[in-house]
């Protein structure tokens, strides 16, 4: 720097050093850039600018505005307080600025607030209240967003495609239910849910999962007998499967004019009535569909076993069908591989009357090396306690933990841990509404007047967006 202020090439080489301590940040966009600013007004601006927004990024993320415009020589670094008989080439010029929230429906990259991705909150996302309506897209705070520091994240209403084969959340707790929407939507979202209670006396279909009345920690699946086969030899009392009415069949008697109880070359007309006969040339069949009048006793293992007309068989796998395309119906409960789906339709969807603890329950332990975890298991990594994984695949852990950026971060996404799988689990489910937390940005908007000016009309616009601090952890 000479005495005459700063040169060009002075100016250009301030603005390269300072970049080195700038903070990532996305410049969306400047406006009022008019087309004939000189080139040493331009790089004051820049210099003025990127000082200013290198602070505000060292900042918490508080939501601010500065008062007003101030003068920026009343900065010392532009006082040029080792010249002062020299010309100050940031006199006259003042500055403002504005620091918002910002929150992104689709996560573009690099975001832009300059089209309908963007929602800028503090003003626009609500803080969370019981019984409210939602939709998809809709943003939400805890409650206590501004006094614990365990919430500081935004919340969006998110719901994880259906994924065959893949096993899910079922809790009586609703903050630990999965909810999903189909692959083919249809305007509904469904709720991963306990079976009905087990009924005496009553119809059930192949495929229909039941819970005992009194719980035993299991659920339990209607299976199919063997299928009617011509020409086969039957005794009293057993059952076949007929799929295309979906109901089983026992062999009620016999006909005595036959030498063998054998079926004939081709299947009877098989009613679709309760309780209904069918009859071949040598073999009388009654439908049994039903459960018996008293509960039966239920195994714990995976042996089917026989209650009244239906065939149990234990499976608390909780794994989605490994074929399909997810769970459709809007009449509850549906069936998909040992799963139960409630639905949900779009226009329906509400908080609870009590807020959710928007964090992962606390109980689940950390993840250990070389432990043998089961199906189903819940874990949180050793360094954060924001997300859960659940053991989809039964092995044993590795040595040594997956690393922080291995350990997925996207709901229903999967990491290999020695032999075992571990899947990412960690939306909220309230009520029927489903929450994901959502990145979020700082959006920053410095305002620079020339001399002369003191307005917005005049002055020169730089807007970025910021995503140097982990929203995560730093509010």
């Amino acid at each position: 720097m000479n005495k005459k202020g700063f040169t060009l090439i002075e100016l250009i080489i301030f603005i390269l050093v300072g970049a080195v301590f700038l903070p990532f940040t996305y410049v969306v966009f400047t406006s009022v850039v008019k087309g004939s600013m000189k080139p040493e007004t331009a790089l004051i601006l820049r210099t003025i600018v990127e000082t200013k927004m290198n602070d505000i990024n060292n900042m918490s993320y508080d939501s601010m505005v500065s008062s007003g415009y101030t003068n920026v020589t009343s900065d010392p670094r532009f006082s040029d307080p080792q010249f002062p008989s020299a010309p100050n080439p940031y006199s006259g010029y003042q500055w403002r600025w504005e620091v918002d929230y910002v929150a992104y429906k689709d996560e573009p990259n690099p975001p832009t607030c300059a089209d309908s991705h963007c929602k800028t909150t503090v003003s626009a996302v609500l803080s969370w209240a019981g019984g409210a309506p939602r939709k998809i897209g809709d943003y939400a705070t805890p409650s206590d967003y501004l006094v614990s520091s365990d919430h500081h994240n935004f919340y969006r209403v998110y719901y994880s495609l259906w994924t065959q084969d893949r096993r899910y959340r079922v809790s009586e707790i609703d903050g630990a239910s999965d909810m999903v929407r189909p692959t083919t939507a249809n305007g509904y979202y469904y709720k991963a849910v306990q079976p009905p209670l087990w009924a005496a006396l009553t119809r059930y279909k192949f495929g229909d999962m039941v819970r005992p009345t009194v719980a035993n920690g299991h659920y339990y699946k209607s299976m199919a007998y063997s299928q009617w086969v011509p020409a086969n030899t039957y005794a009293v009392g057993d059952a076949i499967t007929v799929p295309s009415v979906q109901r089983n069949f026992i062999v009620e008697s016999c006909n005595v004019m036959c030498a063998v109880c054998s079926s004939s070359s081709s299947q009877p007309p098989w009613p679709d009535i309760d309780l209904a006969p069918a009859s071949e040339s040598c073999i009388n069949w009654r439908e049994n569909t039903q459960t018996g009048s008293s509960p039966p006793i239920w195994r714990t293992d995976s042996i089917p076993f026989v209650d009244g007309g239906i065939r149990w068989q234990e499976d608390t796998t909780l794994r989605s069908s490994n074929s399909g395309t997810g769970p459709s119906g809007t009449t509850y409960p549906i069936f998909d591989g040992s799963l139960t789906w409630e639905p949900h339709h779009e226009t329906t969807l509400q908080s609870n009357s009590s807020e959710p603890s928007w964090q992962p329950d606390s109980s689940v332990p950390s993840w250990r090396a070389n432990i043998s975890y089961g199906l189903g298991t819940m874990v949180r990594p050793t360094y954060t306690s924001n997300r859960l994984y659940m053991c989809t695949q039964a092995g044993i852990s590795g040595g040594i933990e997956p690393w922080p950026l291995v350990w997925p971060i996207a709901d229903a996404y999967t990491v290999l841990d020695g032999s075992a799988i571990w899947q990412e689990k960690s939306t909220i489910t309230d009520n029927n509404v489903s929450w994901l937390r959502s990145s979020v940005y700082k959006q920053i908007k410095v305002y620079v007047a020339p001399p002369g000016c003191a307005a917005d009309s005049c002055a020169y616009t730089f807007t970025a967006v910021s995503t140097t601090r982990d929203y995560a952890t730093r509010p």
